[in-house]
């Protein structure tokens, strides 16, 4: 399984190819999921009701994963092993987490928000998408 995170979602509703087609690749092997969190924050960033059922349409693609007790414990950890000193946010360590619970890797452009998470696989793009 991979998990996708938010910004590479954000990069579809926004039309960028090269976001679809890694997706379109990775999935021909693997299965998709997204985080509950990632859900909450495509809502929050919706300015009307047209951009809210886009989001609606693009996570039917994905089984999205809800927090659970192990995740929120995990992620709290994360949070106080690395808060401060690598400036971890919430919605991030839910999102790592949720990977590491469910021995995901995590697809995100945002490489240096994790990199410092050993424990965490993180997925490399494709040189053809």
């Amino acid at each position: 399984m991979v998990l996708v995170d938010t910004d590479v979602l954000v990069d579809i509703l926004r039309g960028r190819s090269d976001a679809a087609e890694t997706l379109d690749h990775i999935s021909s092997t693997d299965s998709l999921a997204t985080s509950i969190v990632t859900r909450m924050e495509l809502v929050s960033g919706c300015r009307n009701r047209d951009e809210l059922g886009e989001v609606g349409r693009l996570l039917r693609r994905f089984e999205v994963i809800p927090v659970n007790e192990a995740v929120s414990e995990s992620a709290a950890g994360l949070l106080e092993e690395y808060r401060l000193s690598h400036g971890l946010l919430i919605p991030d360590a839910f999102i790592a987490a949720t990977a590491m619970h469910h021995d995901a890797a995590l697809l995100t452009r945002n490489i240096k928000h994790f990199a410092y998470l050993s424990e965490l696989k993180l997925h490399v793009k494709s040189e053809r998408a």
